[in-house]
């Protein structure tokens, strides 16, 4: 930013020649023109991208896209502010109804930190709280660890093993806004056994869409799946394989690279081994990966009981990237992937067995409320 510095014959005269200078430098930027720039690399980014695109099952995909797209045209005219410019683009962004899919600034475009939402106040830490004798209180604040909090995921995961014999266990799963579903099957897994845990396992298809810059996203998982599970992992060996069928694909002219999974569920059921009953506290920000958990947990037999809040509910989109607009003030953030023949359907939320009309913050509060519950939770008859 230019550097202006002022002589003034008097403080009021001087307030009101640095405020005018302000203004001008602030409104520098032709905001119509840019909204406009940015709709434009908005509709192609996803034109490129999207799997909705197509997809013959949803064709209200490409009606929204493209009304959208002249609806937002035509609001742009009226673009003078940078808050009319992120409006505008927000306002395209949730015609899809798509929490995947959605516009943020960038640090470019300076929004005031007081603007910025905090979330919520529950706690980001993971941990294994035994509350009472034989009772587990499990926090899982998301999906998406950063390196010390996968510390204490995967220290979880090593103890769960030991508590399927218990009483009682509670999923904390407040404000889990998912990250990667792999974290979720991996407590399945710890938890109920290989065997039962791929016994529940509904058969589906997952569709890439192909494209340069979503292949080029599949390496970064590529790097990412080494480092943080290792090159042995059927983590690391998922991305691998998804990012060469990507190329493959490309390489055959195809636009999607299409992965069948089967049910590993056979005529003789597999008992559940888990003695301890199970309780998942869900709310709003409940999403995406950790919805994938619920979808697992939902089908466990006897039934895990949710208690909260009614989740928030996922297209059959998934699996984001984001890429920056031109005007670099905001960043387009969109999914690579779709599902076929998912058990939850498209925006289906998960609604709790047992509403809890408190504070969802208050864990202190909350734990009183789920052990008062505690007669019923743990009932022979359950």
């Amino acid at each position: 930013m230019t550097k202006v510095i002022l002589v003034t014959v008097t403080m009021t005269l001087g307030v009101f020649m640095l405020s005018v200078l302000m203004v001008t430098q602030v409104n520098s930027t032709n905001w119509n023109t840019t909204a406009k720039q940015d709709i434009v690399a908005f509709k192609q980014a996803i034109m490129d991208n999207h799997p909705g695109v197509f997809n013959a099952e949803d064709p209200e995909f490409m009606m929204i896209l493209n009304t959208g797209y002249e609806e937002s045209l035509l609001a742009a005219d009226q673009v003078y502010l940078k808050e009319d410019y992120l409006k505008v683009l927000r306002d395209y962004a949730h015609l899809f109804d798509d929490p995947h899919l959605g516009i943020s600034p960038t640090d470019e475009f300076d929004v005031p930190a007081s603007k910025i939402s905090a979330g919520a106040a529950c706690s980001s830490h993971f941990g294994i709280a035994e509350l009472e004798p034989d009772m587990f209180w499990i926090s899982l604040p998301t999906f998406e660890p950063n390196q010390e909090q996968q510390k204490n995921l995967e220290s979880i995961i090593q103890r769960l093993p030991d508590l399927a014999q218990s009483k009682l266990i509670i999923f904390d799963l407040r404000d889990n806004g998912g990250g990667n579903s792999a974290w979720g099957n991996k407590i399945g897994e710890a938890l109920f056994g290989k065997d039962y845990f791929r016994s529940l396992q509904r058969p589906a298809s997952v569709w890439w869409q192909v494209s340069t810059g979503n292949i080029d996203f599949l390496q970064s998982y590529v790097t990412t799946f080494e480092k943080q599970f290792g090159i042995d992992s059927k983590e690391y060996e998922w991305a691998a394989t998804t990012h060469y069928g990507m190329k493959k694909a490309q390489t055959a002219g195809h636009n999607f690279y299409v992965v069948e999974r089967r049910s590993d569920a056979n005529d003789f059921p597999i008992q559940n081994p888990v003695k301890a009953h199970l309780v998942a506290i869900i709310d709003e920000e409940c999403a995406s990966a950790s919805l994938d958990f619920l979808d697992f947990l939902r089908v466990v037999e006897p039934p895990v009981l949710f208690v909260g809040r009614t989740t928030a509910a996922d297209t059959i989109y998934m699996d984001v990237r984001s890429v920056i607009l031109p005007s670099g003030y905001a960043r387009l953030t969109f999914p690579m992937k779709m599902y076929t023949q998912r058990m939850r359907g498209n925006r289906q939320a998960y609604h709790p067995d047992i509403v809890y009309d408190g504070d969802m913050n208050n864990t202190q509060e909350l734990q009183k409320f789920i052990f008062s519950l505690k007669a019923r939770l743990v009932a022979p008859s359950l």
